[in-house]
Parts: structure tokens; sequence; C-alpha cells
């Protein structure tokens, strides 16, 4: 097979009786192979974004998004240490994998039941909301202090995982909103069992949007810098109309961005429920 080098887009949609769901991710322009991937299924999203440090990680994060949406679907609560070690020990076996580096990946759950949305991530990435009655959407961006993030696959390896505990690291988590310049850091002390992983719990009935993305949404770049975070979050938010909602914000934000030469440097993927007003 000759491989395709280009910027390939992914986008699908799923509407229900009061909610609508839409999925979306990009390859960057540079890569051969996209090791972002986000799929849907049951009112289950996983997203996953492999580790480009590690070898063959496209696999492990298509693994973890194509498993994920039915491991995690009666997984409406706080996903524990245990649970993120079960699920990646389900991937490894159903792949029958002797190398689990494979899925060194982030994996973010965002799961619904009839009253809450819930935000589960293990590795680092973004989810964003905004209730009905603010003014302004809220993003948290989770991050590590060495940007070395715990992926579920270093659970199965106990010289990996416990290498990882003795640094003590912390997470970060910065909140963002529109009315800010900038990322303000929220905190970076957790309980042990929360740097495995973190966790948001949002009332749906008070939600217009909930969203999660992979840490590819900082990294566009501008004549070779960096461009402010803003101009990227502001693009991905006022989701209008019904059908294929996600997919028509990120076309005219490429579009845009083109104009401007401005191009993703790494993968892209997000996904996104709303209220179908």
């Amino acid at each position: 097979m000759i491989p395709i080098i280009g910027i390939i887009s992914l986008y699908i949609i799923r509407e229900s009786k009061h909610n609508m769901i839409d999925i979306y991710q990009k390859t960057a322009k540079q890569k051969m192979r996209c090791e972002d991937y986000v799929s849907y299924k049951d009112n289950c999203i996983v997203l996953s974004d492999g580790c480009s440090s590690s070898k063959d990680t496209h696999l492990g994060s298509l693994l973890y998004s194509e498993l994920g949406t039915s491991y995690f679907k009666n997984h409406k609560h706080k996903i524990i240490k245990q649970e993120w070690e079960g699920f990646a020990r389900y991937c490894s076996n159903n792949m029958f994998l002797k190398n689990n580096s494979i899925l060194d990946a982030t994996v973010i759950v965002l799961n619904e039941d009839e009253h809450n949305i819930y935000i589960n991530m293990c590795g680092d990435g973004l989810y964003f909301f905004k209730y009905q009655e603010d003014a302004f959407p809220t993003y948290i961006k989770v991050d590590y202090e060495s940007n070395a993030p715990i992926y579920p696959s270093y659970l199965l390896s106990k010289s990996i995982l416990n290498k990882r505990e003795k640094a003590k690291e912390k997470i970060i988590k910065y909140r963002y909103s529109s009315k800010y310049d900038s990322f303000i850091e929220e905190f970076k002390e957790l309980e042990d069992i929360d740097r495995i992983g973190t966790y948001n719990l949002l009332n749906k009935h008070e939600l217009e949007y909930v969203g999660i993305a992979s840490d590819g949404i900082f990294d566009f770049l501008q004549n070779g810098n960096s461009i402010d975070i803003k101009l990227v979050l502001d693009h991905i938010i006022g989701f209008k109309g019904s059908g294929e909602f996600m997919k028509r914000k990120m076309n005219h934000m490429f579009k845009c961005f083109e104009k401007e030469k401005i191009f993703p440097h790494d993968d892209f993927s997000i996904g996104v429920w709303k209220h179908d007003n």
C-alpha cells in the first residue's frame, strides 16, 4: 500500500431525541499516519492521542478509540486506576500484544446518562463546556509538570509505573475563558489516584455544550511560530443548527486559517455534545 501524505479529515454525526454528538479528526500535513482517533457509540465518545515518542502508537490510539466505546459505555462514574489498567489489559489481550508500548496513548472518555455528562481522562488534553446561563465557555487544559503523561499502558508495567510515581509528578489544570487573554493556572496538587487520571461531572440539563479534544489543539503554527490559543478556541465554539455542526465549524476554521497560512503541526481530534436546539 502506498501511504498517502497530506491532510485527512474524518467526521461522524449522531443524533438523539434531546441532543447531538459530532466527532472530527484531522491529520497534520507533514504526518504519514494519524496518531489521533475519536469514535462514538451508545452515547459514549472515546478520543485517543498516541504518544509520538513511542513506536506504532497510531495503532494503539485506533484500538483504544474503537474498543473504548463498548468498554466504557456503562462507566458513568469516576474511572479509577484499576479500571484504566483493566482497559489497557483488555486492549492488549485483544490484539495479543507482546509490546504494550503501542498502547502509550491518552484516552479521554465522555459519557452521558439521563442527568449527567461524565468526563474521564488518562493522559493530557482538553475539555470544555458552557452552561446555558454563562456568558463564556470554560476550557480546562490538563497537563503534567514534566510534559510526560501517565497513560493506561503504564499501569501494565510495575517498573514504569513505579518510576513515574517516585517522580511525584502532579497533574496541572489550567482554566481559560473567552473573557481572559491566556490560560490561568488553577491548581497543581491532587491526590495520588488522581495523578492516574482526571474527572469531571456536569449537569447535562444546565449545559449548552461540552467537548473533549486532543492536545493538538495547542499546536497550530503560522510561519513556524505558535499562534495564540485563543484564536483556535474561539473557532470551536458557537455551534449553530443541526446536522454536521462540527464539520461546518472545523471546515470554516481551517479555511480561515489557510488564508492566514496557519496549519496544524500535530494531529487534532475533537468530540462535542450539545443540546439540539
